[in-house]
């Protein structure tokens, strides 16, 4: 990172750049192309890195791009606002990109708890996957990450 006075370490405030944000992006490998999905996603914490859940249809190019040990990028970011500086004009965001390996939840009751982590993230906390008719239809991924950086620009006016 050329701005190591934007690097966002602290793992406290990477959790509140995951809580704001509303999109995960899946950079991933698809017939040897590159192909990025965004995607609705929840997450919980476990050890020093997120665990982050995506869910989608059974078929599809999402679906091919996250096989069982795939390695996949994820991007979320916080646009805030562009200002203009005596030099020109900067951007002020809040940004994440981690690495990681995705495995397919296929047990029904982790599937559930899966979906209820990214509803609450969605803001329907009180939502009951299990009982949605939907979620045998249902695919749902879980992608442990190895790795995650963040930048942000939030000085003040210069």
């Amino acid at each position: 990172m050329i701005r190591k006075d934007r690097q966002v370490t602290d793992r406290d405030l990477q959790r509140q750049i995951l809580d704001s944000a509303d999109v995960m992006r899946i950079g991933m490998v698809v017939d040897g192309a590159p192909y990025v999905v965004p995607v609705s996603f929840g997450y919980t914490w476990e050890g020093d890195l997120p665990v982050l859940y995506a869910h989608g249809a059974k078929v599809g190019k999402k679906v091919e791009g996250l096989a069982d040990g795939s390695r996949v990028c994820v991007e979320f970011d916080r646009f805030i606002r562009y200002d203009q500086l005596r030099h020109g004009i900067t951007a002020r965001y809040q940004s994440l990109i981690g690495m990681g390996q995705v495995t397919e939840v296929a047990d029904v009751e982790e599937k559930a708890a899966a979906l209820s982590v990214l509803c609450a993230h969605c803001g329907y906390k009180l939502f009951d996957p299990a009982a949605c008719g939907s979620l045998t239809g249902t695919k749902v991924w879980r992608i442990d990450l190895d790795e995650l950086t963040g930048k942000q620009n939030l000085r003040a006016l210069e």
